[in-house]
This record gives C-alpha cells, structure tokens and sequence, in this order.
C-alpha cells in the first residue's frame, strides 16, 4: 500500500512539474545542451522485449531520440511528428525512451503506438539514458544522436511542429560532417605532426604517443576541443622541466646544507620519518636504509670536504 501511494505521488508531481514544463517551453525556444555527453555505450530493451543497443545510431545520418510518456499529450504530439520523419527521411533515426510510471507503462505504450500505427522501436532507458535524462526536469525531451552515438544536442520540451524538428535534425546533418584533428609536439618551438585524423562531428580523436624529451615530462594537451571535434583542431604537447635535486638534499632546497644533515641524523635516531622521497636522497651511500653514516656523508658533501 505504502509503494502504492509513493507511486502515486511521485507520478502527480512529475505530471505536475512535466506538463507545466511542456506548457511554459517551446523546444525552438528552450534550452540547448548536454552536447558530448555519450550514450554509445547503452543497452536496453525495446517495450517489445528486443534488445536494443547504441549501435542502432550507426545506420544513420543523424538520430531523434524522444524521452515520452503515455499521459502527456505533448509528447504524443512528439510521436506523430517522429513518425512522419521517419517515413520521409529514412537517412535519419526515429527513437523514443518510455518514461515509466504505474501508468505509463510499456503495455500501454505499446497499445497506443499500434492503436496510431507507429512503428518505429521504443525503448526504457537503462543507466546511461537515465544518467542524461535526469538533468532535465520536462517532458517531452529530444535528443539529437550522431552515428557514433554523441549527443550532439538535448532539447526539453515540444516542439511545435514536425517540419521544425525536421529541420533542427537537418541543421545536424549539414553539419555533421568530418574535420582533421593534428597533434603536435612544439618542444622547440618547432611544429612537428604527430599524428593526424579525420573525425566525424561530435566525436573524439585519440590522442597520439608522445616523444620524450630529456629533463622534462609530459604534462598533456592544449585543450580539450579533441575530445568533442565540432571543427578543424590543432592540439599541442605540453612539458613541464623537471627540476632535479642532488642526494643529500632532503628538504628541497636545491643545495646540500647542515639542515639536510641534522634531518637525515634525525631520521636515523627516530625523532623524524622522512618522505620517501626525502628516504630516497637521503640514502646516500645506497645501503637501502638511511643512517648516521648518511648524515656524516651529507654533512662533508655540505662542507665541500667531498
């Protein structure tokens, strides 16, 4: 009884706060977002009982992907409009995710859509679909999918006719073309290619293998427009000089002193514990243990009697 009634509650206040949503917010007037999130990865059922996956998208130019309910009659608007793309365009992807309640539930989605012959797949959202879906509180909302299964652009609410969520998908397709993503090294000032890809819209380039160079590390790449390519992409390595100390010096001053020697003796009476990096440079006559014998060392190394 108890399920029953928190059921029932959450379904009025979705209903609630969802139609108000579709109600207050056009999807030509609403928010554009989520671009990059990646829903490639996804595996669920249709309302059929079919598996359905995220390669599903590759078949396509572009997908619309609609997050629905049964009892919002904006987003059964939505469906007549996916049908009728899906019919004329058939280079695009028509998808709905079933938004799941104690009404809306897949049987009687699936009497609807047979009741309006649609019959393009639906089906419940797994992990990674929730995990987008979430960040928006309306129904419906439509999501434009590249191939490689890239959300190119998430819209809440509806749109108003079939001929504007036609062309929102065209504008993707115009531009979901290719681009060239280079990597660089610039060590020197010089530009040397690394590697060079052709990369789909929406999608990400695989960063290349990168030379070392002698007294510096590798820090990563300028820029993160590698890994969401909405145009041609240069990316350089980036290097950090590695300052090194001698042995001896524990507190990483850059030169031995006495203080390396008096912490080094302290260590070796127990009175400190050093770093282990501290341990590894005070170990200077490299027994594998740090000991008065250390300090001694250090303390003439300090004194220029070594």
């Amino acid at each position: 009884m108890k399920k029953r009634l928190a059921s029932a509650i959450l379904a009025v206040i979705m209903l609630l706060s969802f139609a108000a949503g579709s109600f207050s917010l056009s999807a030509e007037e609403g928010f554009r977002g989520q671009a990059g999130s990646d829903v490639s990865g996804f595996a669920s059922a249709t309302i059929g009982g079919a598996p359905i996956d995220g390669s599903v998208f590759a078949g396509y130019r572009i997908s619309i992907v609609t997050y629905w309910a049964t009892w919002n009659a904006a987003s059964l608007q939505q469906l007549d409009y996916l049908n009728g793309i899906r019919a004329a365009r058939p280079e695009i992807g028509v998808f709905g995710i079933l938004y799941e309640d104690s009404t809306s539930t897949a049987d009687a989605a699936k009497a609807y859509m047979q009741a309006h012959g649609y019959d393009f797949e639906v089906f419940t959202a797994d992990a990674v679909w929730q995990g987008v879906i979430s960040q928006l509180a309306f129904l419906p909302q439509s999501y434009f999918v590249s191939p490689s299964g890239i959300i190119l652009e998430a819209v809440p609410g509806a749109f108003s006719s079939a001929e504007a969520m036609l062309g929102e998908a065209l504008q993707w397709v115009s531009e979901a073309g290719t681009y060239t993503v280079r990597f660089y090294d610039r060590f020197d000032g010089t530009n040397v290619l690394l590697a060079s890809y052709t990369v789909a819209y929406g999608a990400s380039a695989e960063p290349p293998v990168c030379p070392e160079h002698e007294g510096y590390e590798f820090k990563g790449w300028s820029g993160d427009g590698y890994l969401f390519v909405t145009g041609d992409t240069e990316v350089f390595a980036l290097y950090e000089r590695i300052i090194s100390r001698p042995d001896g010096d524990v507190d990483g001053s850059g030169t031995i002193t006495a203080n390396d020697a008096l912490a080094i003796m302290r260590h070796a009476l127990g009175l400190i514990t050093l770093t282990p990096e501290a341990f590894a440079l005070a170990d200077v006559d490299g027994s594998g243990s740090v000991t008065a014998n250390d300090a001694l060392l250090v303390m003439r190394i300090s004194l220029n009697l070594v």
